[in-house]
């Protein structure tokens, strides 16, 4: 791997910074995330859709299980052709629209769901867009041109669940947005000797979680084949049975009501021979690493991307990144 290789792979997955941004995007947001939230909490929306650079993109995933779990809302990933290739009227009135603002389709989408009465709010890199001109409400992330992967999927995933926090008018979550920033960074300062052991020479890997987990995930697998060069795909352990040959799998360990199943998917899988690394606050099966525990459920997908992030970052900085 040439030096440019490198340094390009390290944009891609390090944000030794990322605390002190989300510090700052939460303190800037709190009272448009209390206002839009206690509104919402008033004008319930009939649905929700989420406008992203694709509907596995992983700041779409969290939303999309946290809406329904958190909420009862369900949230729809909307897909550009609907209205650029088959011309479709969507039916928007009455619903709630996420856009980030990097989708190319969030502006002609943006304007036409304001006009029939959708109440639209965007999650833009900054103010001066115009994205962030044709919503109602706006979520500044304070993001850099430089920012990879990592540092947008958790400003994002922090903004919405700050917005949900007030949405669900929930004093845990409250109080989890306090502590977010100083966990996240202890998550990003953590050494797992099981993930390089095992992932180092891997041309295929495996990313296996459940529920807001399969966020962080979708973020750890798009880390590894974009930053490392590797074949990497999320997948939910309600699709993919545990079988050998496929490659080390690293499991995400929700905090959640999933934890269960997915200790024993993960229990299952190291039984037939699966080589994988689980990662939790709690033991796990397999080859345990640590994650400290985070300051509420909801927010242990953002510690999951974190610390597998800061393995990817490690495995960049030692030359064994893949091929490329």
């Amino acid at each position: 791997m040439s030096k440019e290789e490198g340094s390009s792979r390290m944009k891609t997955l390090d944000a030794p910074e990322v605390a002190a941004k989300l510090e700052r995007l939460l303190r800037e947001n709190r009272e448009e995330a209390r206002s839009l939230g206690r509104f919402l909490a008033r004008r319930r929306p009939g649905f929700a859709f989420g406008v992203a650079g694709g509907v596995a993109d992983p700041g779409l995933v969290y939303a999309r299980h946290l809406f329904a779990i958190a909420l009862g809302v369900p949230l729809a990933p909307f897909e550009p052709a609907w209205t650029q290739l088959y011309g479709a009227q969507l039916a928007l009135a009455g619903s709630f629209g996420l856009f980030f603002g990097r989708a190319p389709a969030s502006l002609a989408l943006a304007d036409s769901a304001r006009r029939q009465g959708a109440l639209t709010v965007a999650l833009a890199q900054g103010e001066a867009t115009p994205l962030s001109r044709a919503v109602d409400a706006l979520f500044v992330l304070f993001l850099e041109d430089g920012d990879g992967l990592l540092t947008r999927f958790l400003a994002e995933s922090a903004a919405i669940f700050q917005l949900l926090a007030y949405w669900r008018e929930a004093p845990d979550m409250r109080r989890a947005i306090e502590a977010l920033p100083e966990v996240i960074d202890r998550a990003g300062n953590l050494e797992w000797p099981a993930f390089l052991e095992f992932f180092a020479e891997a041309d295929r890997v495996g990313v296996v979680s459940l529920g807001p987990g399969m966020a962080a995930a979708e973020a750890v697998a798009r880390g590894m084949t974009w930053g490392l060069g590797r074949l990497a795909e999320a997948r939910s352990i309600a699709e993919e049975p545990p079988s050998p040959g496929r490659g080390p799998v690293l499991v995400l360990a929700p905090e959640d009501e999933g934890y269960p199943l997915v200790f024993d998917w993960a229990e299952a899988a190291a039984g037939k021979g699966v080589t994988l690394v689980f990662a939790s606050a709690e033991p796990g099966p397999g080859h345990g690493v640590w994650l400290p525990k985070a300051p509420h459920p909801w927010a242990a997908p953002l510690l999951l991307a974190r610390a597998s992030f800061r393995q990817l970052s490690r495995l960049a900085v030692t030359g064994r990144g893949g091929a490329g």
